[in-house]
């Protein structure tokens, strides 16, 4: 998220992240008037910014032009259900749903019997937030709502393997 504190030269750097943020799905643009248009990422043809504008050209040419000393706050979403991830040649899979989550995180370690292992909740920076055993488990719910909103790893430690996957927090 990239909030405007009345500096509409900080939103530039925005056109710089789309590439790196291209998976993300939808584009959030909430003003100060805490009115809130969405873009699907997929319908945008080309952000562009101005030195006092932002714009948004849709695939079907149409233009939003939107003063950046009414911008609020930026946002780039990615609307992932689960993601499946796998060990090397090992058939240890980490799924978190739903993610984004809100609540509670579900943590399915299919069918797959892991030793002594360890699920944490880290902060972007590797602070450990939360910590719990798994071993023998075959699957685990974590309540999350004391977490502030924002993006964290979730991390799967075994004996063996040390598997990290990104985590949205809404």
């Amino acid at each position: 998220m990239i909030k405007n504190k009345s500096k509409p030269w900080a939103l530039l750097g925005v056109a710089l992240l789309i590439g790196t943020l291209s998976q993300s799905q939808t584009m959030f643009v909430k003003k100060i008037n805490n009115i809130q248009n969405n873009y699907s990422l997929a319908s945008i043809k080309k952000l562009s910014f101005t030195t006092t504008n932002m714009k948004v050209q849709k695939n079907d040419n149409t233009e939003v032009a939107t003063a950046l000393n009414n911008i609020s706050y930026l946002n780039f979403i990615q609307n992932t259900v689960g993601i499946k991830e796998s060990f090397n040649n090992e058939r240890v899979f980490l799924k978190t749903y739903p993610n984004p989550v809100e609540y509670v995180l579900n943590i399915d370690f299919a069918d797959v019997n892991l030793g002594n292992a360890t699920i944490s909740i880290l902060s972007l920076d590797g602070k450990l937030l939360l910590t719990a055993n798994v071993s023998g488990k075959k699957d685990i719910s974590i309540n999350l709502s004391q977490l502030a909103q924002g993006v964290y790893i979730c991390q799967l430690k075994t004996d063996k393997e040390l598997k990290r996957t990104k985590l949205i927090k809404q």
